[in-house]
């Protein structure tokens, strides 16, 4: 199965940059394989460029389109392309400690794991125009020289 992270790290197709211990890729992607199953060792938020995809869990099925994103836990991963044509998706690998401090203080997220609700390894995201906005300004870094600080 394919380490996900790696492969994209390592691979100089892809356009990326590192800021601290994110990584953050514009994939560009055919999606030629349907379904593609995946591993990753990071967290990671996608949000939606151009296509689609559908992400396939035990327990439920997610599509996301243009404009769509959602962070997606580390493990393993099926996805399905949906649309003909080029698949592009800003993403965005997070380290643990990342997660671990938002959760530390977020106390919608700690009501929710109190309640003894299983969170799926694929979290859909409600887009305010602001969040729409950074992913568009992160994407304007991938044309500059020098990654920013």
């Amino acid at each position: 199965m394919l380490n996900f992270y790696d492969y994209l790290k390592t691979n100089r197709a892809f356009r990326k940059f590192e800021v601290d211990e994110l990584l953050f890729s514009a994939y560009d992607c055919p999606l030629e394989e349907s379904p593609l199953d995946y591993w990753v060792d990071k967290n990671y938020f996608c949000y939606i460029i151009r296509g689609g995809a559908r992400w396939k869990t035990p327990k439920n099925e997610y599509t996301l389109q243009v404009g769509d994103a959602a962070f997606l836990k580390k493990g393993a991963h099926r996805v399905f392309k949906i649309l003909t044509g080029e698949f592009c998706a800003l993403l965005i690998f997070t380290p643990d400690s990342f997660i671990k401090s938002v959760v530390k203080d977020d106390i919608r997220i700690n009501q929710v794991r109190s309640l003894g609700k299983e969170v799926d390894s694929v979290i859909p995201l409600f887009l305010s125009q602001s969040l729409h906005d950074y992913f568009h300004s992160v994407l304007n870094f991938f044309s500059e020289s020098l990654p920013p600080s």
